[in-house]
């Protein structure tokens, strides 16, 4: 498993789907009732490093771990967690 690896390296936990960050914006604003674009500006003229930046899954999926929730699932405990912190 991942936490039973003697050696310590760094990898990226991720599915290998790739979603727009408007589709994450859309959920996550969503589950609070709001349209992401009210409330979040682009940098104009802002140029990211990467024109697509997706994960590739074959190292963490070869230790055993398999996703158990789509980003819409995802959004929704992200969004929770939120909620709580901000009510503490």
């Amino acid at each position: 498993t991942l936490v039973e690896q003697d050696d310590v390296w760094q990898t990226v936990v991720g599915t290998g789907v790739a979603y727009p960050i408007s589709r994450w914006l859309e959920l996550c604003f969503g589950q609070v009732g709001l349209n992401w674009a009210d409330h979040v500006r682009p940098v104009p003229g802002f140029r990211p490093e990467f024109d697509r930046l997706v994960s590739d899954p074959k190292t963490i999926r070869g230790l055993g771990w398999e996703p158990r929730v789509e980003i819409d699932e995802l959004s929704r405990l992200v969004m929770q967690e939120v909620s709580a912190l901000a009510s503490a």
